[in-house]
């Protein structure tokens, strides 16, 4: 099925990028300098609008509905954030780059939790 398909590419884009900030948290800082000093908060703004609404549109071919259907909301929610509240999209990144290493391990468990929820979404 599609869904198996979208789920993985999804989970996995979600395990690389908590494997980058765990274990290169500086690669990961570049990109947020990147992201903030161009000012392109519209890619990762999209993006997170796409992914959420491939999440929300085969919630219900999953067995856990219920959870695919908040974490695709909460994706949804952050993307047009990115959107429409650059300012503050500004900030939270400077409070990210500002962040300890230790700190940044912590982070990355939550990109980690986001990948093993849409994993088990796309297989259970």
């Amino acid at each position: 099925m599609i869904f198996h398909l979208i789920y993985t590419i999804t989970g996995s884009l979600f395990l690389i990028l908590g494997l980058v900030v765990n274990l290169k948290p500086d690669l990961f800082k570049k990109l947020l300098i990147t992201i903030s000093d161009r000012e392109i908060f519209i890619l990762p703004g999209i993006l997170e609008l796409i992914i959420s609404l491939a999440l929300l549109y085969f919630r219900y071919d999953t067995k856990i509905p219920f959870i695919i259907t908040m974490t695709g909301i909460l994706m949804f929610i952050d993307g047009v954030f990115y959107l429409i509240a650059t300012r503050a999209v500004k900030e939270s990144i400077q409070m990210l780059l500002d962040m300890e290493q230790k700190y940044m391990r912590y982070y990355s468990l939550i990109f980690f939790l986001i990948s093993g929820i849409i994993f088990i979404g796309g297989y259970l």
